[in-house]
This record gives C-alpha cells, sequence and structure tokens, in this order.
C-alpha cells in the first residue's frame, strides 16, 4: 500500500489475508483502512459473535489465539483486532508469529501499531530461524520475527508521513469532499500548518467550511484566519518577503517566528540555510529568463545540464516556480551573486568561524535589511 491510500481506492489489498499489521502514522487513513476491512469481513449484525477487539498491553497471546481460532458465527471470518501490538510481551509475540502461517481460511488477524511504537535495541538469539538465519529478539517494542512472518504470510501495511505534493492533494481533496475548493497557496499554507497529519487536516477542513459558509472557494485568508501559523508558515512568509524585498514585512516575520520558536538560536541557522536556496533558485530563474524561457515545462536538455542537481528550480511545484520567476524580475544576477555572498558572510559570523559570533538575531536582521535593499 502506498502511503496508507484507503484500500477501497487501492483494488492492490487483498481482503483475503489471514493476518495484517497496521504500521507507521496512527491517523485517519489507518483508520478509514480498518474500518473498510472489517466491514468487508464482518457482517454488522453478528460483530458481537464475530468481531473481537483487545489492547495488548493487557491482554496474552493464548487468548488473542484463543479467539481468532474460534469459528465465525456467520460473517465471512472471524476478525480479532489487536491494538498495540508492539505492548505485548516478546514471549507473546513470538508465539503469536510462529502460528500466523497456521491461521485457517476462517480466520483473520489485524494487529496495530502503538503510537509508542520506536525501533529498540536488540540482541541476538543463538537460534537460529528457519532461513538458516539468526533470530533478532528485541527487549520491548515490536518483534521483528512477528513484522516479518506478517509481510510474509499476510500483508504489512505501512502509512508514511505524507509530504510535498501527496499532501497538498489530501488537503484538495478533503476541500471537494465538503464542496469547495481552495487556492494551492492556502492548501501549501495548510498543508505545512498540520505538519503532514491527515486528521489535523480533515478537522481544519471542516473548520473552514462551516467559515468560509457558501463561498465555494477557500482562500490563503480563510486558512490565515482559520489556521494557527506554525514556524514552517511563518519562515515561508519570510521568504516571500525577502524575495519581494519588503524589509520591514521580513523583519517582523523574523521577529515573529524568533519569539516563537522554542529553539531560536537553531531555528536563524535554519533560516540562514533557507535564505541560500531561495536566492539559488532566484539565480536559476533569473538565468532561465535570460535564456528567454519563458514555460518551464519546455526547457532544452542542454539548458536543463547547466542547473544544479541540488536545490534544482524544475524540482518544485509549479507554484513555487511561478513564484521565483515573478520575484526574479527584482534582481540581476549579479545582485543575486551579491545577495548570496552575504548569505555566506552572516553564516560565518553566526557560527563564529572567524572570532566571536556575537547576537545570531542581529546578523540576521542585518542580513535581511541587505537581501531587501533596492540597488
Amino acid at each position: 500500500m502506498k502511503n496508507g491510500i484507503p484500500m477501497h481506492d487501492n483494488p492492490t489489498i487483498s481482503l483475503d489475508h489471514k493476518a495484517y499489521l497496521f504500521a507507521g502514522e496512527s491517523d485517519a487513513r489507518r483508520r478509514e483502512d480498518l474500518d473498510h476491512l472489517i466491514e468487508s469481513l464482518v457482517l454488522p449484525e453478528f460483530a458481537t459473535f464475530d468481531l473481537s477487539v483487545v489492547d495488548g498491553e493487557t491482554t496474552s497471546a493464548q487468548e488473542i489465539l484463543s479467539m481468532v481460532t474460534s469459528v465465525p458465527f456467520a460473517s465471512k471470518k472471524k476478525v480479532v483486532v489487536v491494538e498495540s501490538v508492539d505492548l505485548l510481551p516478546p514471549a507473546d509475540q513470538l508465539r503469536i508469529a510462529e502460528f500466523i502461517p497456521k491461521l485457517g481460511d476462517k480466520s483473520c488477524l489485524i494487529m496495530l501499531l502503538s503510537e509508542k511504537s520506536a525501533p529498540s535495541k536488540s540482541r541476538t538469539s543463538p537460534k537460529n530461524s528457519e532461513e538458516g538465519e539468526k533470530e533478532e529478539v528485541t527487549r520491548h517494542g515490536l518483534q521483528p520475527k512477528l513484522r516479518n512472518a506478517t509481510k510474509r504470510y499476510g500483508a504489512l501495511i505501512e502509512y508514511q508521513k505524507l509530504k510535498g505534493e501527496d499532501l497538498r492533494s489530501v488537503v484538495m481533496q478533503e476541500a471537494r469532499r465538503h464542496g469547495k475548493q481552495i487556492q494551492v497557496m492556502a492548501a501549501e499554507m495548510l498543508a505545512q500548518s498540520t505538519d503532514g497529519n491527515v486528521s489535523i487536516i480533515q478537522r481544519e477542513i471542516e473548520k473552514l467550511v462551516l467559515f468560509v459558509g457558501d463561498k465555494k472557494i477557500i482562500s490563503t485568508a480563510d486558512v490565515e484566519a482559520i489556521t494557527p501559523r506554525t514556524a514552517e508558515d511563518r519562515i515561508f512568509q519570510l521568504m516571500d518577503a525577502v524575495g519581494n524585498k519588503r524589509a520591514e514585512q521580513a523583519v517582523n516575520l523574523l521577529s515573529e517566528t524568533l519569539a516563537a520558536s522554542t529553539k531560536p538560536e537553531e531555528d536563524v541557522l535554519r533560516i540562514i540555510s533557507m535564505l541560500a536556496r531561495h536566492f539559488r533558485m532566484l539565480y536559476q530563474a533569473i538565468f532561465l529568463r535570460e535564456q528567454g524561457i519563458r514555460d518551464l515545462q519546455s526547457i532544452p536538455e542542454d539548458v536543463q545540464e547547466v542547473l544544479p542537481k541540488e536545490h534544482n528550480l524544475l524540482g518544485v511545484h509549479d507554484f513555487a516556480k511561478k513564484r521565483f520567476l515573478a520575484q526574479s524580475r527584482l534582481f540581476t544576477l549579479v545582485e543575486v551573486r551579491r545577495c548570496l555572498r552575504h548569505v555566506l558572510e552572516c553564516e560565518v559570523a553566526v557560527k563564529g568561524i572567524e572570532g566571536d559570533s556575537g547576537s545570531r538575531r542581529i546578523h540576521l536582521e542585518m542580513l535581511i535589511m541587505k537581501l531587501c535593499k533596492r540597488i
């Protein structure tokens, strides 16, 4: 399953597996897939008999196996959902792993990892596995043997944290589900503010739908009014303010960002790094414009080859390309080179490479004023 796309939209996920392990992000995608799987296997009117839900922290392998091997009353399978399976004692997990290949056609074991689940240190057992490899046993957390057994004899479904285009698509899809459209910049802003959490995105879209009322399109102003701005939002807006040479707005955004930050000293270095990236993008936009290229979708291969591999303008989203192209009209190549030199000088000063660094914030404020200077 790619990124935990709901099973009803992904026909490659079979309903015939005897065991499932749901790993990764615990959000709306996982809940929807779990609900769909249960609905496909258990008749609602017989759920009392054919569906059992237990907690790995308070149950045992013996109880789980006893339930899952019982005959279903009227549904396709007897379904047992084990929440927080990683909190079962290691010995119980290993017992379940050994039994998974023996599960009958009328049994379905669904295991969910807890939010506490994380990689743990392991020790090597002297006992060899069936494949002739040494078997790992961890002191706590999900046992590799249980994970591998489920992957081999059932289905391992991992939910990655969504990023970039995938995350924006979820925002737009949720808006459409409520009969609304959302501007691309607004979708980007909302995606960044939720840190990739699909459940939060759904809640924020519901709030926005109520807020905009009869309006068909959700704007950036709507998102700003409803959604609390994160450090990511402020930095994103700070880059735009600098790129548009709006010094006062940029300094105010810097003050807001550092005031809201739990680690302002680290964020100074992060902002400097992002400013360097921003001006590298602007340099490429100016270069392409001077080559007479207006359509970034059809760039000659010989021109593409001279662009940098890292921080490549062609790799960003279309709306970001348009933003860089618009801002590039405010600079020349000479000015961007000078700005990149200012960024490097600020980084050297902040890191104290050539002596006492002084106030990082003052160095960054001075850098922003230089970058926004209209020459």
